[in-house]
C-alpha cells in the first residue's frame, strides 16, 4: 500500500494538559482586578467589547480535542450585560477567551457577567471572586481530563470489528473504543440511548501506529452515523486547516463554497433528486483516503463544492465504508486506483478549460513511510500538473514526515505550475502537532511576501475560514509554530 504507518499522536506541547486550569485561574483574576478598580477600554481587543461577543473572537475559543459545534454556534451568540446597566467606569476584563477551552470560555462569560452586574447593585467582589476561581478551578480540571481521555481513548487496543485482506499485501483491520464521555455532540434527532464510538483503522503489520480515526454515532440498531465535524488526529485539523487557510488567502471561492453550510450540510446524504444541491463552485481532490475523515469534513463543511478521493488500495475503501461509517455522496466521490494517474486524467479532460481543482490533497505514504515521489518528483503528478490540473487561483497541501527536506517538492511543483501557464505564488509548510510538515505550494496569488505579512494575512484568512464552515477547531491552531517560507535560489 502507498499508505505508511503514522506513529500514534503526542503531544509536542506537554505544558497544554494543565493550561485550562492555570488559564481559568488566571482569568479569574484578571476579571477580579478589572471589576474591582474599573479598568476600561481593553475588552475592546479580545472581542467582548461594549457588553457583546464578536463572531471573530468567539470563533477563536472553539475546543480543538471536545469539537463541540453546537456549543459554538451557542457561544457565537453570547451576549454580555448591558452597558445600561454597567456603573460607569467599569469594563469586563481583557480577559484570554482565545486560550480558553469552550467550556471554560463560556462559563467565564456567565462569570464575568454575574460580576458587573454584581458591582451595579453593590456585592463585595471579593467573595464573588473566590466563587468564581473554585468554579473555574473545577472546570479547568473537568476539561483537562475530558481532553486526556479523548486523546488516549482511542490509542488503546480496542475490540476488532473488521479485518481486511490487502492486494498490495498485509491486512488491515478495525477497532472500536467506546466514548463514554460523548465528547461531540450528536446530530439533530439522535436517539437518546445512542453511543459514541472512535473507528481506528491500524495495518496488522505495525498495528501500534494509526493509519486513520472517525468519530461515529452507533444508533440503537446497530447503524453508524459518522461525526463528520469531528477530526480526531492533529495532523488531519492542521492539513484541513492549512489547505482551506492557503485557499482564502490567494482569493480563491472558499467563502462562497461554505455559503448555506449551516442548512446544507447535511445534503451529502440525500440523492440527487431529493432536494437541490448548492451550486459547485470548488473541487478538491484527496489522494488517499484513509478513515475518510478529511474528505468528509471537506464536503460537510463546503457545501458548494465536489470531493474526488482517490485510494490506491481497495480494502481501504472497504473498511472505511463498511466499518467506519464513511459514505460517498453526490459530491464526494470515491475512487479506487493511481492517484497521480487519476490526476493526469483530470488534467487532461479539463486542463483546457482552465483547470480541474482549486485543491490537491496528498495524504498517501509508501510502505517504508515516506511520500511516493510521484508526488514530489518529475513523473506523472508534474506531468498533471504541467498540463493545467489546478485552476488560477488553487492550492497544493501535502503531508510530509518531520525532517523532510521540501526542496525538491517546491521546485516540482513551481517548475510544473509553471508549464501550465500558471503563477506560483508561495511556497511554506506548517508544523502539525505530531510534526509532520504541511505542505503549501499555492498557484495564483502573492508571490513573495515577508515572514511577518505573510504570517499575519494566513492569520486573517484562517479566521475568515474558520468562521465560513463553521469549524469546531480553531484554524490558527496550525498557526502557532513559525511559517516556514521556502524561497527559490534564482
Amino acid at each position: 500500500g502507498r499508505r505508511r504507518c503514522r506513529d500514534g499522536p503526542r503531544l509536542r506541547h506537554p505544558w497544554r494538559s494543565e493550561a485550562p486550569v492555570w488559564l481559568a485561574v488566571a482569568a479569574a483574576v484578571a476579571a477580579a482586578v478589572s471589576v474591582r478598580f474599573g479598568c476600561g477600554g481593553p475588552g475592546a481587543a479580545t472581542g467582548f467589547a461594549g457588553g457583546h461577543w464578536s463572531s471573530g473572537s468567539a470563533a477563536r475559543v472553539a475546543p480543538q480535542a471536545l469539537q463541540r459545534p453546537p456549543l459554538l454556534r451557542q457561544l457565537l451568540s453570547i451576549r454580555g450585560p448591558p452597558s445600561g446597566r454597567r456603573a460607569p467606569g467599569t469594563a469586563v476584563a481583557a480577559l484570554p477567551f482565545d486560550a480558553l477551552p469552550l467550556d471554560a470560555a463560556l462559563l467565564l462569560a456567565d462569570a464575568a457577567e454575574v460580576m458587573a452586574e454584581a458591582t451595579d447593585v453593590g456585592q463585595p467582589v471579593p467573595v464573588l471572586v473566590l466563587g468564581v476561581l473554585a468554579v473555574l478551578f473545577s472546570v479547568g480540571l473537568f476539561v483537562q481530563g475530558a481532553t486526556s481521555q479523548t486523546r488516549a481513548g482511542f490509542l488503546s487496543e480496542g475490540e476488532v470489528v473488521g479485518r481486511f485482506t490487502m492486494e498490495g499485501g498485509g491486512s488491515l483491520r478495525v477497532t472500536r473504543h467506546p466514548d463514554v464521555a460523548r465528547s461531540a455532540v450528536m446530530p439533530p434527532g439522535t436517539p437518546r440511548d445512542a453511543r459514541q464510538e472512535w473507528r481506528v483503522m491500524r495495518f496488522e503489520q505495525c498495528a501500534k501506529y494509526l493509519q486513520g480515526v472517525s468519530k461515529v454515532c452507533v444508533l440503537p440498531d446497530g447503524r453508524l452515523q459518522l461525526l463528520e465535524e469531528v477530526l480526531s488526529l492533529p495532523y488531519n485539523r492542521s492539513l484541513v486547516a492549512a489547505t482551506l487557510t492557503s485557499l482564502t488567502a490567494i482569493g480563491a471561492p472558499v467563502l462562497e463554497a461554505a455559503a448555506g453550510r449551516k442548512s446544507s450540510a447535511r445534503l451529502l446524504k440525500r440523492e440527487e433528486g431529493d432536494q437541490a444541491l448548492p451550486k459547485e463552485v470548488m473541487r478538491i481532490l484527496c489522494v488517499g483516503l484513509g478513515s475518510g475523515a478529511v474528505p468528509a469534513f471537506f464536503a460537510q463543511a463546503l457545501p458548494g463544492c465536489h470531493v474526488d478521493v482517490v485510494e490506491l488500495e481497495p480494502s481501504v475503501v472497504q473498511a472505511a465504508c463498511k466499518d467506519m461509517a464513511f459514505q460517498p455522496g453526490p459530491r464526494l466521490h470515491v475512487a479506487t486506483g493511481d492517484g497521480a494517474a487519476f490526476a493526469l486524467a483530470r488534467a487532461e479532460e479539463f486542463g483546457s478549460r482552465g483547470g480541474a481543482y482549486d485543491a490537491v490533497v496528498v495524504d498517501a505514504f509508501t510502505s517504508e513511510g515516506s511520500v511516493p515521489e510521484v508526488f514530489w518528483k518529475s513523473g506523472v503528478f508534474a506531468d498533471a500538473l504541467g498540463k493545467g490540473l489546478l485552476r488560477e487561483r488553487a492550492v497544493i497541501a501535502v503531508n510530509f514526515l518531520p525532517q523532510t527536506d521540501l526542496t525538491p517538492a517546491y521546485t516540482t511543483y513551481r517548475r510544473s505550475l509553471q508549464e501550465a501557464g500558471r503563477t506560483p505564488g508561495m511556497s511554506f509548510s506548517l508544523t502539525a502537532e505530531e510534526g509532520n510538515l504541511m505542505t503549501i505550494q499555492t498557484c495564483g496569488g502573492p508571490t513573495t511576501a515577508s515572514q511577518e505579512d505573510w504570517k499575519e494575512t494566513l492569520t486573517q484568512s484562517a479566521r475568515k475560514a474558520q468562521l465560513a464552515v463553521v469549524s469546531p477547531f480553531a484554524f490558527t491552531e496550525v498557526l502557532m509554530d513559525p511559517v516556514r517560507i521556502w524561497r527559490p535560489t534564482s
